[in-house]
């Protein structure tokens, strides 16, 4: 199995890999020339590992292509195609000229205004994904792009990448019962129910989701610790800190909403992302009347 793949490599004829995009414990994504739509486009290539078999990584990635080939939404990604180059899958992707929220939030804290936009676009890509019955599984400010809309200045389109690759990986989707060998995705975001491998469904990115809403207006995750074992005591263990002293002008319509989404129970979180986002209109209504 193949791990890198030499810039300037035209993989089946047709695409030519020009720099790394990105690169991740599994996997590795390049931008390439379509050298016959003449076109830039992404293309992920995800390794066999000690985490994944090459059956699975290609179980995953047909999955996905399928699925993207049926569904599209303007806050999911777009998957045009899928191949094998030297007996290794990769998918085709559109190509995203932007930043992650990951790195957006390095440069600090979202407006006000800024976070209740970001947040409805993920929400109803979540929305849609998951009236699909395709879960996440591995939702974390990186796997969230942000593109600038032409002639708005700080307004952000969201993207939301690689549905259907962690889920699909780690064997699980809506209403599997089996249990990860290992854990799959970030550990600053993953849910409870995930860290002790028990069934899991939509309100899994939920519980993500809350945990990206409070960096995203905190500047912090909702739990940190010296060594993984104490941060994943401290996700099935501890309650959040509430996100208000971090931030002097925290909207209080916002703190329930968030603690509701890191309840350690999914049955005490939101049912659906749909009710999140009704959630949020309200509490952004109710902030815009406060203000006059």
């Amino acid at each position: 199995m193949i791990q890198n793949i030499d810039l300037g490599a035209v993989i089946n004829d047709r695409f030519e890999i020009q720099t790394v995009i990105g690169r991740g414990g599994i996997g590795v994504v390049y931008e390439a020339n379509d050298l016959i739509l003449h076109r830039k486009v992404a293309l992920k290539f995800l390794f066999a590992s000690d985490v994944l078999t090459r059956e699975q990584a290609e179980t995953a990635f047909k999955r996905e292509a399928i699925f993207t080939a049926q569904f599209t939404h303007p806050n999911i990604v777009m998957v045009f195609d899928r191949g094998f180059y030297k007996d290794q899958p990769y998918v085709v992707m559109e190509y995203l000229d932007g930043v992650n929220l990951d790195e957006r939030l390095d440069k600090g804290i979202l407006e006000i205004d800024e976070f209740y936009s970001i947040a409805n676009q993920i929400l109803d890509g979540l929305i849609a994904a998951h009236h699909e019955k395709l879960i996440h599984c591995d939702l974390k400010p990186e796997n969230i792009m942000l593109l600038k809309k032409h002639g708005k200045e700080g307004s952000w389109h969201v993207k939301i990448l690689d549905f259907g690759i962690s889920q699909l990986a780690r064997g699980a989707s809506l209403g599997d019962t089996e249990k990860p060998e290992v854990l799959v995705g970030s550990i600053y975001y993953m849910p409870p129910e995930m860290i002790l491998g028990k069934e899991l469904d939509a309100r899994a990115d939920l519980y993500a989701l809350g945990c990206i809403f409070y960096r995203a207006l905190t500047g912090r995750v909702p739990f940190a610790a010296p060594t993984t074992d104490e941060l994943l005591d401290k996700q099935l263990n501890e309650a959040p800190p509430s996100p208000k002293p971090f931030r002097a002008d925290f909207p209080p319509t916002l703190e329930p909403i968030i603690m509701k989404l890191l309840e350690k129970d999914p049955a005490n979180r939101y049912p659906t992302a749909k009710r999140v986002k009704e959630a949020l209109r309200l509490a952004q209504a109710f902030s815009s009347t406060k203000s006059f």
